[in-house]
């Protein structure tokens, strides 16, 4: 498969989506990193189905890192929410649940 470098649509560098994407609430953080996670996930299964272990491993390993993030993120908006209580009550928060990354499914 190849993966593009750059986000097809997207009017920015790779650097500067990833500033953009840190300035989301946290809780839609934590859905973008949540999504992310399920695709690293994914490839490394995929790697790992085609024997390509060392991939699979470091995948994996990045998958399960970006699930600790989560939890980060998770406990910011936490902490976050008693001082947005007007934007929250526009936009309902989105509950991160974190999940291990073998329970993690990314459909295409």
């Amino acid at each position: 498969m190849a993966h593009p470098t750059n986000l097809e649509g997207a009017n920015l560098t790779n650097h500067a989506l990833g500033f953009a994407l840190g300035g989301l609430r946290y809780d839609q953080l934590g859905e973008v990193l949540l999504g992310l996670a399920a695709r690293i996930d994914h490839d490394a299964r995929s790697d790992a189905a085609r024997g390509r272990r060392g991939l699979a491993f470091e995948l994996n390993h990045s998958s399960l890192a970006l699930n600790e993030l989560l939890k980060h993120i998770e406990k910011a908006q936490k902490i976050c929410a008693p001082y947005m209580v007007t934007e929250m009550e526009r936009n309902k928060p989105v509950t991160v649940t974190v999940t291990r990354s073998d329970t993690l499914r990314w459909d295409e």
